[in-house]
């Protein structure tokens, strides 16, 4: 009789655990997502304001266009150009 109270108890601990995990995980990719879209709102914003400043942070209008009109929840495209081709230093 007395197993069948620690299962329960060893069942109990693991599902916490468990459910520990998937909510850091969970609270991180809605962080990652928050992130990327205020990121694209103050692109849009500062496109709006003029091409000089978007030249300031290092991208072309073009780049910029298309990095804005993502979804929140895609990657960023110019980090993963930027992994594919290789640095000219």
């Amino acid at each position: 009789m007395a197993q069948s109270l620690t299962r329960p108890n060893e069942l109990v601990v693991v599902l916490k655990s468990l459910y520990a995990d998937v909510s850091a995980r969970l609270l991180h990719v809605l962080q990652v997502w928050e992130g990327r879209y205020r990121q694209r709102v103050e692109l849009r914003r500062l496109m709006l304001m003029g091409p000089e400043l978007i030249a300031d942070i290092g991208m072309t209008m073009q780049e910029a266009e298309i990095e804005a009109g993502l979804p929140f929840w895609r990657p960023p495209q110019l980090l993963e150009t930027h992994l594919r081709s290789p640095m000219s230093w």
